[in-house]
């Protein structure tokens, strides 16, 4: 729609949303969590943020399940089953980013038995929904995995998923294969394009990699 000069208001939005929340919409109890977790339109507050997630995450709502969880893992450890919990429910109904964090966690072992074979798993259902993030992660692990987990070949694929999805980890990994022949045919000239594309991607810790592989 066309922009008729009514400017935004994002103190009415959120107070528009608190009453939709209240009245039981998930959709509005999320975002009103999301307003609460960012200090959109009302004051920053953890505990209302945590607060309106769950009730729309009790709802079934899986971006609220997500959110939850991870505000449940910046609380500390004491949370940490629960979180999982919610993690799972995200990532079994099929949200990238969930099924990502808790291929981490099984990667990590935290909170749950590590498990490679768990975590690849989970971050092949999330990489080939096209999360890029998803897609690096699941080259790092057929890259230095354990055992028969590496496959050079495979990471190479990955991280060329995550690079051209914009991820620039991805961009400088890939690079790296390109530039010492690991899982693809070496190409020096490809491997750089790759590292100038990590270095003005705006990802401080990237760019820095990037400049060591220039």
């Amino acid at each position: 729609a066309e922009d008729q000069g009514v400017e935004a208001d994002p103190v009415l939005a959120a107070e528009l949303t608190r009453k939709a929340a209240e009245a039981g919409y998930g959709l509005a109890q999320y975002n009103l969590a999301v307003a609460y977790e960012q200090g959109l339109g009302v004051p920053a507050d953890p505990d209302l943020a945590l607060l309106w997630y769950q009730r729309a995450a009790e709802g079934g709502l899986p971006q609220a399940q997500y959110g939850l969880a991870r505000l449940m893992l910046r609380g500390g450890s004491g949370e940490i089953v629960q979180a999982i919990a919610w993690y799972r429910a995200a990532a079994e109904a099929g949200l990238a980013e969930a099924e990502n964090n808790l291929g981490l966690l099984y990667e990590r072992g935290q909170g749950v038995p590590r498990d490679l074979a768990q975590a690849a798993a989970w971050y092949k259902r999330s990489a080939d929904q096209g999360l890029a993030i998803a897609q690096n992660n699941l080259g790092l692990l057929l890259q230095y995995g354990e055992g028969q987990a590496r496959n050079p070949v495979a990471a190479a694929v990955y991280y060329k998923q995550a690079a051209r999805g914009g991820d620039p980890f991805g961009q400088v990994n890939f690079a790296n294969m390109l530039a010492n022949g690991l899982g693809v045919e070496a190409d020096p000239v490809e491997a750089y394009a790759w590292i100038l594309l990590a270095r003005v991607s705006g990802d401080e810790e990237a760019a820095v990699i990037a400049v060591e592989y220039a």
